[in-house]
C-alpha cells in the first residue's frame, strides 16, 4: 500500500521578533523552514508588538531557530514576552505568538510503503 504525503513544516511558537527593516523572528524550537517560503505571523497585542495575520516571505535563515522575513517592523513597539501569558479560570482566552507556513517545500519522500 502506498500513502502519498504533502509535507509542510509545522506551526512554531515565537520567542522574539526584532524591530528592523527585515525582521528576524526567533522560534522556541528549530523551525525547519526554507528561504522563499511564505509564512503567516501572529503576534497578539499582549506581546507589545502587534502583527496579526501578516504574510511574509523568508529571505534568510541565520540559525535553525531564526529566520529573516521581508516585513518592516522598525516602527512597531518592541516585542516583549508577557509576564504571565495566561491563567485558568475566568480570564479571556490567550493566543501565543506563532508562525504558520503558508507555502511548503516538499523535502520528504512522496510515498511511504507499508
Amino acid at each position: 500500500m502506498a500513502i502519498l504525503s504533502n509535507f509542510q513544516p509545522r506551526r512554531r511558537l515565537i520567542s522574539a521578533v526584532t524591530n528592523a527593516l527585515q525582521a528576524v523572528v526567533t522560534t522556541t524550537e528549530d523551525h525547519g523552514y526554507s528561504v522563499g517560503q511564505v509564512v503567516r505571523l501572529l503576534v497578539p497585542a499582549i506581546y507589545g508588538m502587534t502583527v496579526e495575520y501578516v504574510e511574509a516571505t523568508i529571505v534568510a535563515i541565520p540559525a535553525t531557530d531564526q529566520f529573516t522575513v521581508d516585513l518592516d517592523t522598525s516602527a512597531l513597539d518592541a516585542y516583549a514576552e508577557p509576564a504571565v501569558p495566561y491563567t485558568t479560570g475566568s480570564d479571556p482566552s490567550f493566543t501565543q505568538a506563532q508562525v504558520t507556513p503558508i507555502t511548503g517545500v516538499e523535502d520528504n519522500d512522496t510515498s511511504i510503503t507499508g
